[in-house]
């Protein structure tokens, strides 16, 4: 599995200083939704002016205009935008448009999805990279339920994210998981690149 870090924060400068530190000890940097939302896009550019060969994700939570908002992202410098699983099909289409004209890759969001497993099976095989099961933080403490449904992997990735902890992480079937998205769990932290190693280290 692979370790995504989601700096969620909505300050540009602490976001910068805490993806410096912990860089090297994760796979994917992710631009969470609210500092997206209160900084815009330079956090995307300047990560990866600092990381040219980073996994960066814009998590922009995409429910309309995704070829738009996919372009920005692109433009920045991302390797993934996110697109939600709520979003209108035509929203999901001009997704999978912008990742063949764009060159963008597509991650799409299944929080508020109530049935995730026949979401999977309904968008699986249309050409989105990765799906992520998604436990929103309002909701509460991350399940693994949609994983123990689902009985066989799709093609594309699968990323659990919402709250996991290193607690949460042992419990995760290997087979089914490809990355494990970590907010507070790492950078909420006294020490994020020690809370980073760790969590690095279960995934392994």
């Amino acid at each position: 599995m692979k370790l995504q870090v989601a700096l969620d924060m909505t300050s540009y400068s602490e976001a910068i200083a805490v993806a410096k530190i912990v860089e090297p000890f994760v796979d994917i940097i992710e631009v969470g939704t609210p500092l997206i939302k209160a900084e815009g896009m330079r956090t995307v550019r300047q990560l990866r002016h600092l990381f040219p060969e980073k996994t960066i994700v814009a998590d922009t939570k995409t429910a309309d205009v995704a070829f738009l908002e996919a372009d920005l992202a692109r433009k920045a410098g991302a390797t993934y935008f996110t697109v939600l699983a709520t979003a209108p099909r035509s929203t999901l289409k001009e997704a999978l448009r912008a990742r063949k004209e764009l060159g963008i890759k597509v991650a799409v969001d299944f929080i508020g999805v109530a049935d995730k497993i026949a979401m999977i099976k309904e968008l699986k095989g249309r050409g989105f990279d990765a799906f992520i099961l998604h436990t929103a933080i309002d909701e509460g403490k991350f399940t693994c339920k949609e994983l123990d449904n689902l009985k066989k992997k799709p093609s594309e990735e699968i990323i659990v994210s919402g709250g996991i902890t290193a607690g949460e992480i042992p419990k995760l079937d290997v087979t089914k998981v490809d990355t494990v998205i970590a907010g507070r769990a790492i950078t909420g932290m006294q020490d994020p690149a020690e809370a980073a190693k760790i969590l690095m280290k279960l995934v392994e």
